[in-house]
């Protein structure tokens, strides 16, 4: 798909972007490349491809409701108890 500075210039204005002209021209070739890759992936085939279950995503924890921990005040920041496992 061939991009134009035009087609940048509106996907810019609906981001609320203000480019440069120079960034125009970079991000149309960069848009055009990005375009080509997602046309090569809808290429291909997938008819062996199983959608991703709870088992092939591994063991997941229950989650279990519990009481959140009581911040403390230090130096103006808030100390927490530590959550991840050393």
């Amino acid at each position: 798909m061939r991009i134009t500075n035009d087609d940048v210039r509106r996907i810019a204005r609906l981001a609320r972007l203000d480019l440069a002209e120079g960034e125009i021209e970079r991000l149309r070739d960069d848009l055009g490349t990005i375009l080509t890759h997602v046309a090569t992936l809808e290429t291909i085939e997938d008819a062996g491809a199983e959608a991703p279950t709870r088992r092939s995503l591994g063991v997941l924890r229950p989650d279990r409701p519990r009481r959140a921990p009581s911040p403390d005040a230090v130096r103006g920041l808030i100390r927490l108890p530590r959550v991840i496992e050393p």
